[in-house]
């Protein structure tokens, strides 16, 4: 019976260490909400000063991503954001900080 008890505690331990460890690595892997909301809604407010309005847009995708954006923004604010605009549906344009204080995005192609 105690043999019982210890499989099953032993089994649930490890179950619960790997759920911690796929939750840890979802939440790495998708960043903070916030500061994908933030960039995206800077990005958004960029597009209509360029002139863009809403039907003019095809998608905007995000991407938590630390090569490309190395040194030049500190965590959490490494995304970038990718542009599909009807104006020039193979050409995807590329938004990130312009600074570390995120004052505003830029287009970097």
């Amino acid at each position: 019976m105690k043999k019982t008890f210890l499989w099953i505690g032993l089994i649930l331990f490890i179950l619960s260490i790997g759920l911690n460890a796929t939750l840890l690595y979802d939440q790495k892997r998708l960043g903070d909400l916030a500061a994908r909301e933030e960039i995206l809604t800077a990005t958004v407010f960029e597009l209509q000063r360029l002139g863009y309005d809403e039907k003019e847009i095809q998608s905007i995708t995000t991407e938590h991503d630390d090569f490309l954006l190395k040194g030049k923004a500190p965590e959490p604010y490494d995304y970038i954001v990718y542009v599909e605009t009807t104006d020039a549906p193979n050409e995807v344009k590329v938004f990130t900080w312009a600074d570390t204080k995120h004052s505003k995005v830029i287009l970097e192609k």
